[in-house]
């Protein structure tokens, strides 16, 4: 079942990081058009599709920001860090 759900780019770039499984769809364009993941973590849980322009979009994003300063704090209910950047 196909359903859009929007996640934070950590979230999902810790998927890709992690991936247990990753392929890329081609359009009919032949062009990629989808990044598909799995990590371990959700392996057992879900699947995710990435559309590929939205992973342009995240690309340009992050090529752009410079921050001045983070900070990183440890999440215990998480088990991970929280980063904060200014």
């Amino acid at each position: 079942m196909d359903r859009a759900e929007q996640k934070p780019v950590s979230y999902l770039s810790n998927q890709c990081i992690h991936a247990y499984l990753s392929f890329v769809f081609r359009g009919k364009n032949r062009n990629w058009s989808d990044l598909v993941v799995v990590s371990d973590y959700d392996r057992n849980k879900t699947v995710w599709r990435i559309p590929f322009p939205a992973i342009v979009k995240l690309f340009e994003e992050a090529s752009n920001d410079w921050p001045r300063t983070y900070q990183m704090t440890f999440n215990p209910k998480r088990g991970d860090y929280d980063l904060t950047t200014n």
